[in-house]
């Protein structure tokens, strides 16, 4: 998180009208992001949901090399 909001206002220099707000609002999502348990528990559910998928292919790969 301190690296996107080290480097975004060079990236939004570019876009004098909207970085300040842009900014802000990277702001506001980090500050959500970081202090909230659900955003917290999503990569543990990817990872499962990931698990889930790999072992369901590798029994339909085994039902299919059985046949």
């Amino acid at each position: 998180a301190a690296t996107v909001l080290t480097i975004l206002p060079e990236t939004l220099r570019g876009f004098n009208d909207y970085r300040m707000l842009v900014y802000a609002i990277v702001l506001i999502l980090v500050m959500l992001t970081t202090n909230n348990a659900r955003f917290k528990a999503i990569p543990a559910r990817l990872k499962k949901l990931k698990e889930a998928r790999t072992l369901s292919k590798k029994a339909a790969a085994k039902g299919v090399s059985n046949a």
